[in-house]
């Protein structure tokens, strides 16, 4: 049987890949449905971008993660222990599913005005003479694309949790040495996943992306 620290261990990194893989679907997908605006672009600046472009999706990970990861590691009382998973999933949920969706909408937003979806960007809607609603309401396959694969994250984080939890119940986590050297393994690998790397001397930001 395996050490119980490393079954959590296990179904936490199939969450981060899951997540992950969404951050780097969205991004594919926007390039394929904006591909007309690449066709000026060399391919090396291309791979360039996609690959900063996968920088800022690790990190952005990392933020997601952090209180998760703690959720499941750190010691909760009883009545909580049992649900850690759910209320790990729950969090990552209600934090990412919101940045899905509005990465989701960029994808179809920047071919309008040229930008992200940021403060700015919500005025030019007010100030503009197409709705949300129309600009939205004829692109059913980016909407139902959208939705699919929300749902789909959704469902496996579910059934991660589901797994997880017949597993914690099963078999109590003892604290230990072990234990604490896990620990500061995580903190460390979310620390250098929110700051982008070892090399940079501050956190990724958006003037990095120039």
């Amino acid at each position: 049987m395996r050490h119980p620290l490393r079954l959590r261990l296990y179904r936490l990194i199939q969450v981060a890949v899951i997540t992950w893989a969404m951050f780097v679907l969205m991004r594919l997908f926007d390039f394929w449905w904006n591909r007309p605006d690449f066709a000026d672009y060399a391919w090396k600046e291309i791979r360039q971008a996609l690959f900063l472009g996968f920088r800022f999706d690790l990190s952005a990970l990392a933020h997601l993660m952090a209180v998760p990861a703690l959720l499941i590691i750190l010691p909760l009382p009883k009545i909580l222990d049992k649900r850690r998973w759910y209320l790990a999933m729950l969090a990552l949920f209600l934090t990412a599913a919101p940045l899905f969706v509005m990465g989701w909408l960029d994808i179809e937003l920047v071919r309008f005005v040229k930008a992200r979806m940021t403060y700015s960007t919500l005025f030019l809607f007010r100030e503009g003479s197409f709705s949300f609603s129309d600009l939205m309401g004829n692109y059913a396959f980016l909407i139902v694309s959208g939705l699919f694969f929300w749902c789909l994250w959704a469902y496996l984080l579910w059934k991660i949790a589901k797994k997880a939890t017949v597993e914690n119940d099963a078999d109590r986590l003892r604290f230990s040495l072990y234990w604490v050297l896990s620990l500061l393994v995580i903190i460390a690998c979310l620390v250098i996943g929110i700051r982008g790397g070892i090399r940079n001397s501050k956190p990724l930001r958006i003037v990095d992306t120039y």
